[in-house]
């Protein structure tokens, strides 16, 4: 690992999106002559996704590509086709298409060798991609709750989707604890989040 990764590996692990974002842009702040890997611009990119945040994701995606072309080095196989996987998420994703955007990351998934914390990220990026369809169906579109046919649009079995709207949920719950000392307005909206994604 490189780039300080070591330092944001725990949060990566607990699922704490939020401090790894943290601490991915103080080191980038903090590190301005250091040339940033591709393991950095995805870990990044993931943030950004999870977060739902896809402006500032492909703002990273089009550092990134430029980082490639100022290096003029060739770009490792496995590196080339995350990119490119994270440009189709999130395309994706600024059209609101989270099935497909789904589907497109299940299609591509990385193998153990990008690293714990891509893995892990990679992990949590799944599960609320699968959550934001489902509450899109449900919600948006007003559709039964029916975790078959969600399933089936997926390409995954319904223990697939609930586990990972489960772990949505716990996410939520546990970003709710941590917000209990801040304001009131985030606290309720953490709490409309986790009610939503109770389905």
């Amino acid at each position: 690992m490189s780039c300080g990764c070591e330092a944001w590996l725990p949060y990566a692990q607990q699922r704490d999106v939020e401090s790894v974002l943290r601490l991915a842009e103080e080191f980038e702040i903090s590190s301005p002559c250091v040339r940033l890997s591709s393991h950095f611009f995805r870990l990044l990119t993931m943030g950004y996704l999870t977060r739902n945040d896809v402006i500032k994701a492909k703002c990273v995606i089009r550092r990134w590509n430029e980082s490639l072309k100022r290096a003029a080095i060739t770009e490792d196989d496995n590196d080339a086709r995350a990119r490119l996987m994270l440009q189709k998420v999130a395309d994706y994703c600024a059209r609101y298409a989270y099935g497909n955007a789904f589907k497109e990351m299940v299609k591509n998934l990385t193998n153990s060798t990008s690293g714990e914390d891509v893995a892990c990220l990679q992990e949590c990026l799944l599960d609320n991609l699968a959550a934001r369809y489902v509450e899109q169906r449900t919600g948006f579109y007003s559709e039964a709750n029916d975790l078959r046919r969600f399933a089936a649009a997926l390409d995954v079995s319904p223990a697939d989707v609930e586990a990972r709207l489960q772990r949505v949920r716990m996410d939520h719950l546990r970003c709710l604890q941590s917000a209990s000392a801040a304001s009131v307005p985030m606290a309720c909206e953490t709490l409309r989040c986790a009610v939503q994604m109770g389905g």
